[in-house]
């Protein structure tokens, strides 16, 4: 005969039974968002910067600093527009949010720049006074104009080069092993002693 006595953890025994699958829950939500934040914050260091991941952009033309602010990644504008939203099955997703100006949103900027482009626009007469004003207080009006076609009637040639910030950040950072790491230990804080480090 074989006789079975609960001793002093049995009670514990039973509260884990209880509490584990719903606390687990809680710790893998938590860990997700961490995760979620964690590479969000790196994408938005990467566009202030102007070298996500550690990689540098491809150089902005005298043009695009001129009409920019001054020593600042041109693209540092869509830093606090990185965000971590819901999505549909409880997952988390990082887009770029704002309505950005001049007709395109800051997810076309983004896209734009992820990618590269070339495009031509015609200026009005009002935005090429301020093009050419822009472009002689910087010292570039005969540069510029060569390179962008500012002096043929207004019609300008603009060539943006891929400058991904998505992709660099994912290399540095993203590595299953790191993401593993950071999630497991993510999981421990939440659950604590339960499983955890205490």
């Amino acid at each position: 005969m074989i006789r079975v006595e609960r001793d002093a953890g049995w009670e514990e025994l039973r509260r884990l039974a209880k509490t584990m699958g719903p606390k687990f829950q809680v710790a893998w939500r938590a860990a997700l968002r961490r995760e979620a934040e964690f590479l969000r914050k790196k994408i938005a260091d990467g566009l202030r910067s102007g070298a996500p991941g550690g990689k540098a952009f491809a150089p902005y033309s005298p043009l695009t600093v001129a009409l920019g602010n001054a020593g600042k990644s041109p693209l540092a504008k869509l830093a606090p527009q990185i965000a971590v939203v819901p999505t549909v099955g409880g997952g988390l997703m990082i887009v770029v949010r704002g309505a950005g100006r001049g007709g395109m949103t800051n997810t076309d900027l983004a896209a734009i720049h992820q990618a590269g482009m070339e495009y031509t626009v015609t200026l009005t007469p009002r935005a090429r006074r301020y093009l050419m004003a822009k472009m002689r207080e910087r010292g570039i009006l005969q540069k510029a104009a060569r390179e962008k076609g500012a002096g043929n009637g207004g019609v300008i040639r603009i060539k943006i080069p891929a400058r991904p910030f998505v992709k660099p950040v994912l290399d540095a950072y993203a590595k299953p092993e790191q993401v593993g790491e950071r999630f497991i230990a993510s999981v421990m804080k939440t659950m604590g002693g339960d499983f955890g480090r205490p």
